[in-house]
């Protein structure tokens, strides 16, 4: 991983204990960009529009504002036209950029003993030591079979986690499972052994 994704990659690697070794690492699933992409798009075409309705008729608007058209008022709506679109493009390149960024930068780690998460920017890491799972669910809407998405609900003794919209989230909660609870792992190939 390059750019701010390696960075994070970097605090997780930093985090690791002498001996601890990864499983599984990756990213959250792009369809997390997909909300994000859509307000950008709005924003956007919606400065686009204002910036063509301004252009067009200055006097028009003046006129809606002021309630009667103001020479001066028109005048300086025209001049300034050009800088509607640029500024909702650059609101727009903001809400998708960050997006990005927090999309790249929100790590999912697996080792042997734990599963650490980054918050945004990876600056900080959150830990769940594998022995505290009593439970460990895979649910995958319609959406997610579609796209290859799912959300993984732990129960900690605290309560409740979520990992939502984890990537290759059945190959994460097969890794998952055989660290976690091995025991269980091994129950059921004996029992699978058994049958004829």
């Amino acid at each position: 991983m390059s750019g701010i994704a390696g960075y994070a990659a970097r605090q997780v690697d930093n985090a690791l204990t002498p001996g601890e070794h990864v499983q599984y690492a990756g990213m959250r699933h792009p369809i997390h960009l997909l909300g994000p992409a859509i307000g950008a798009l709005a924003v956007g075409a919606a400065s686009v529009a204002a910036w063509v309705y301004a252009h067009a008729d200055p006097a028009g608007v003046c006129a809606a504002i002021h309630s009667h058209a103001v020479p001066a008022c028109a005048a300086g709506l025209s001049s300034v036209a050009y800088l509607l679109p640029m500024m909702g493009l650059g609101v727009a390149a903001m809400i998708l950029g960050v997006a990005v960024v927090n999309w790249q930068t929100r790590l999912l780690v697996l080792t042997e003993r734990r599963l650490l998460m980054t918050s945004m920017y990876g600056f900080r890491i959150n830990d769940l030591p594998l022995y505290s799972l009593r439970d460990a669910q895979l649910q995958q809407p319609m959406l997610g079979l579609a796209f290859g998405y799912a959300t993984i609900v732990l129960t900690t003794p605290d309560g409740t986690m979520r990992l939502s919209k984890v990537r290759d989230a059945k190959g994460f909660y097969r890794i998952l499972s055989a660290v976690a609870f091995p025991t269980l792992q091994q129950n059921s190939q004996q029992i699978a052994a058994r049958q004829p």
